[in-house]
């Protein structure tokens, strides 16, 4: 199950498309049992309890009924995840979890700058990519300065108008 929500984090933090916010799985397509949509026997599914089951089955549905070019990019951000190192997937992890964490305001104002992002053109987003980038690799201690002395602008400007 951990796989669904590494894709969940990958669709929001690496592809930052907010349309694309469920768990999609790149699930094989299911048989018709009794009505019923199954995927085939054997292998993980057969380990997985009835409620692992039933989640997947959920989310293999919600991918099925997306539009194919939406499929597409989800398996693409799927493909690139699986490629990606154990750290690197990893990491991905440690942001989903810090994402799940945030306010339903702070989830939201992140996903309306992720947009606003989304929108620039591949030039200007290319070079916010990496100032984010060297925001994110420096020292902890000298990024919460950064984001202090950020603040304190920021509450100084409101104070102005």
């Amino acid at each position: 199950m951990k796989r669904i929500y590494i894709v969940f984090a990958i669709l929001l933090v690496v592809g930052l498309d907010p349309a694309a916010r469920a768990q999609p799985t790149a699930a094989p397509e299911p048989a018709k049992a009794q009505g019923q949509a199954t995927l085939p026997a054997g292998g993980r599914w057969e380990r997985l309890t009835p409620e692992e089951r039933a989640r997947l089955m959920e989310r293999y549905r919600w991918y099925r009924s997306l539009m194919p070019d939406e499929q597409a990019r989800v398996k693409e951000r799927f493909a690139r995840f699986q490629a990606m190192s154990d750290q690197e997937k990893q990491e991905v992890r440690a942001r989903w979890e810090r994402f799940k964490k945030l306010s339903p305001k702070e989830k939201h104002s992140l996903l309306k700058q992720a947009r606003r992002i989304r929108e620039l053109p591949p030039e200007q987003r290319a070079q916010v990519r990496k100032l984010f980038k060297r925001i994110m690799d420096l020292p902890p201690e000298q990024r919460r300065k950064l984001f202090e002395r950020l603040k304190q602008k920021k509450g100084a400007g409101k104070k102005h108008l």
